[in-house]
């Protein structure tokens, strides 16, 4: 047994942004973060009606309290330090939704451009589709259509367009889909020509085939606008003995499109609960969102597919419990970060603060990841913090303490548990509960917390171990993750 991660031989993170102004060399570059926040809207049988996991309390849903921070600020400022970060529920709050698919599905087009043989794939090899809407409870759109496949060559000869019909102007996360096979490049070149002009990336094939992956949130146009509003795919490529596979892209988050007894959730994804997200996501099905096998149990689901989908991310040794040997998306995950409220509460009007919660025993009984490692230094993660450490646990203690109007300081407490939400993941995990909704001062509170956006756009100077605001010039934390980070 040992207590340090093993060393696995370095590959192209999924995701390069070729356009970024600055090179990140000692932040979290060719890292991938699994985060969340909180619950969602769920389909509740025994009411027969979709509802939010939590309560309301003090007039705040816990479902959505953590959105607020997470998505606007946190993942920028996770992403801006270089890392790819993976989220089990939607993350754009873009209430439309379009998809352009190879087999002519969706609004908008699909061109190719090429002087080589493009080849269609079998159903061996299937890809995305939009299939029949709603879903039903097992249903996989990425196991109902087809994909396209070329060769790469070290200049361009082939390309793909696709051109969406934006129904209405404003910011779109746009996701590309493509099948990883054993020759995949690792750099597919993809374009998004946007309202603010041309964002080039990098796509790593050889991982995370089958499911849709985030390139980042551009402004687009109303229309068919193929200059402005668009993607290109092309074959050039540093591997010319390599393939290039083309499926569907997604702009936007839209609504809801899983049904429960007939009805939708009607409410924009990103509000849904993790477990109706999976599935639109290609996950499978008894292994990572439906464990119960019972359409009618989606609470346990939601929360039980979160830590499953991390494992299927990352795949053999480290997949589903259900079977680990399975084989996964392979990305390499690196850590997962959950955060929510509610924790705890008193008899009085006195704070209930910040909780992180670790697990040292796995769903296995067990206190080794599958590869041996022990869980152990998570809980030192937790167990070792103070509250004005360079560790993550202090400094959010700091944030929300420091905007206290009402000049209470807010307790800082550190507990280590196994916790069924986390336990189950197969790579060290936390979850951190920032504030109790059922303390009516840590709810004052909440709204004050000074984590502003103006310092969600950092990064990292090629030496030294403090991370910078871009605009304001100020240290944003030390080292975030100590084990991840370099130099």
């Amino acid at each position: 047994m040992t207590r340090l991660p093993k060393s696995l031989p370095e590959q192209p993170p999924i995701v390069r942004n070729l356009s970024k102004p600055f090179a990140i060399e000692n932040g979290l570059q060719n890292r991938h973060i699994a985060v969340w926040g909180s619950h969602g809207w769920y389909f509740d049988a025994a009411q027969d009606r979709w509802k939010w996991q939590r309560a309301r309390v003090y007039q705040i849903v816990e479902d959505l309290l953590p959105t607020s921070f997470v998505q606007p600020y946190l993942l920028p400022m996770l992403e801006n330090a270089g890392a790819n970060v993976f989220m089990p529920r939607e993350r754009d709050l873009q209430r439309n939704e379009v998809i352009v698919d190879v087999a002519g599905e969706g609004s908008g087009q699909m061109i190719f451009a090429t002087g080589d043989t493009v080849l269609k794939a079998t159903t061996e090899l299937p890809g995305f589709a939009v299939g029949k809407l709603p879903y039903s409870d097992r249903e996989n759109p990425f196991r109902q259509g087809s994909h396209w496949q070329f060769p790469a060559s070290p200049t361009e000869t082939a390309t793909v367009l696709w051109v969406p019909e934006i129904p209405e102007s404003g910011e779109y996360a746009v996701y590309v889909s493509y099948r990883s096979l054993p020759n995949s490049v690792a750099d597919a070149r993809y374009t998004v020509n946007h309202r603010g002009g041309a964002t080039e990336f990098s796509v790593n094939q050889r991982i995370g085939g089958g499911t849709w992956i985030y390139l980042g949130t551009f402004p687009f146009e109303k229309g068919i606008n193929p200059d402005a509003g668009s993607v290109t795919l092309s074959n050039e490529s540093e591997s010319p003995n390599g393939v290039i596979t083309a499926d569907a892209l997604r702009f936007g988050g839209g609504m809801g499109i899983v049904s429960r007894n007939g009805k939708t959730s009607g409410r924009p994804r990103y509000m849904e609960g993790s477990r109706y997200y999976l599935q639109t996501m290609g996950m499978p099905d008894t292994l990572v969102y439906n464990l119960t096998e019972d359409w009618q149990n989606d609470y346990v689901d939601d929360y039980r597919s979160r830590g499953e989908w991390v494992n299927y991310l990352r795949g053999a040794p480290f997949g589903p419990n259900k079977n680990r040997m399975a084989n996964g998306l392979n990305i390499p995950i690196d850590v997962s970060l959950a955060f929510h409220t509610d924790a705890g509460s008193t008899g009085d009007s006195s704070t209930i603060g910040t909780l992180m919660i670790v697990g040292v025993e796995g769903a296995d009984s067990t206190d080794l990841f599958p590869d041996g490692v022990s869980r152990l230094p998570a809980a030192i993660l937790a167990m070792c913090c103070k509250p004005r450490s360079s560790m993550i646990f202090g400094k959010f203690t700091i944030r929300i303490s420091n905007a206290a109007a009402f000049g209470t300081k807010i307790t800082a407490r550190r507990f280590a548990r196994t916790f069924r939400r986390r336990c189950w993941n197969c790579c060290p995990t936390t979850i951190l509960r920032i504030c109790s909704l059922r303390s009516i001062r840590d709810s004052v509170s909440m709204p004050a917390a000074r984590f502003t956006k103006r310092c969600s756009n950092f990064s990292r100077p090629k030496t030294g171990r403090i991370l910078w605001c871009n605009r304001c010039r100020s240290p944003i934390f030390r080292r975030l993750f100590p084990a991840m980070a370099s130099g």
